[in-house]
């Protein structure tokens, strides 16, 4: 959605390692954000995003109007149930969102036809839902999972940080550490109840507004009550940071 940082350059390299041809999109989809005063205080930074495609080796710049990625008589609907994968966590916080990110996946990749999609990992949610909605629809599109890429203090980047002051933005490195400390923790064997209290309360100790802090199935995307010896599991978690909403993730492929 515009406002390009190293995480959605990263996504361009590999890309380019993959593929013979990378087409980027900016198109700030209306139809995904819950709230109007977001949409409209949404970053939009084209001119720089140009300069920053060109210099990383883009193809093609794909800049579509509300017009071409809605027409007039288009069914407005996501493109299958997804409320298996979409009802927790950032579905239960953002009605809507899922749908309308659903909506305009489908749209792009049935209008550019590309043989693989790379998605950063940050969104985990909007990642599986996007693949779940390839596999089953049978799009011919692969979904690749891009490792997210941090600042300096952890904090997972987003175009969103850009709203952050330098002291949130500093502050903000907290998420990745709280983490990362329930990972260990639970791997040491607390109760994930324990560890959930435990890191919403860190993060509210440094001025945080954690909305939650989940352990999940990273298929499924069910919630676990507990982690056994070699489960692989994904921790997603959601705080506002001063007047910016943050998601961030810890994937635990060996447990």
């Amino acid at each position: 959605m515009g406002a390009l940082h190293g995480g959605h350059l990263s996504l361009i390299e590999e890309a380019r390692k993959q593929t013979d041809l990378v087409i980027v999109s900016i198109y700030v989809n209306p139809t995904q954000f819950n709230q109007t005063e977001d949409l409209q205080n949404y970053p939009r930074t084209l001119a720089e995003d140009v300069i920053k495609l060109e210099k990383a080796g883009c193809d093609i710049l794909f800049l579509p109007s509300d017009a071409e990625m809605y027409p007039e008589g288009l069914v407005h609907t996501a493109p299958m149930d997804i409320s298996p994968w979409a009802s927790g966590m950032e579905g239960t916080f953002r009605p809507g969102h899922f749908d309308g990110m659903a909506r305009v996946m489908y749209r792009f990749i049935t209008l550019l036809e590309p043989d693989r999609v790379f998605m950063g990992q940050k969104d985990f949610q909007q990642f599986k839902i996007v693949d779940q909605i390839s596999r089953k629809m049978d799009l011919g599109s692969k979904v690749v999972a891009c490792p997210i890429i941090r600042e300096n203090n952890g904090l997972a980047m987003s175009s969103r940080n850009l709203r952050l002051s330098d002291a949130e933005r500093q502050a903000a490195g907290r998420i990745f550490e709280v983490l990362k400390e329930g990972a260990k923790k639970v791997m040491a064997g607390q109760e994930i109840a324990v560890v959930q209290a435990w890191a919403l309360e860190e993060m509210k100790k440094v001025g945080f507004r954690p909305e939650y802090y989940e352990f999940i199935e990273p298929d499924s995307l069910s919630p676990l009550s507990e982690v056994k010896e070699g489960t692989e599991f994904v921790i997603c978690t959601a705080a506002w940071v001063g007047p910016v909403r943050l998601i961030d993730n810890y994937w635990v492929k060996d447990a």
